[in-house]
């Protein structure tokens, strides 16, 4: 199972977290993943300065935009996207 967290610390959560969560809400949903994934919150990372973090399968990602992040769920799930 993969697994994303998704930093909700209020620097990340403002930066731009809030709507990761969604985009990846609707990104596993619209692919069929919600049960191949364990889609979590969490507290501050301490990164804040990097932000807004996620980590996916326990690489950390830094400045993750809206446009980033689909280019990163898309890589990360490739293979899952193809079967």
């Amino acid at each position: 199972m993969k697994c994303i967290q998704l930093c909700m610390g209020s620097s990340c959560h403002s930066r731009g977290n809030a709507r990761s969560k969604d985009m990846i809400s609707e990104f596993l949903s619209k692919n069929g993943l919600e049960d191949k994934v364990d889609f979590r919150g969490m507290l501050c990372m301490g990164e804040c300065g990097d932000g807004p973090n996620i980590i996916i399968n326990g690489k950390l990602y830094h400045h993750v935009e809206e446009g980033v992040l689909l280019d990163i769920l898309n890589e990360v799930f490739a293979e899952d996207l193809s079967s």
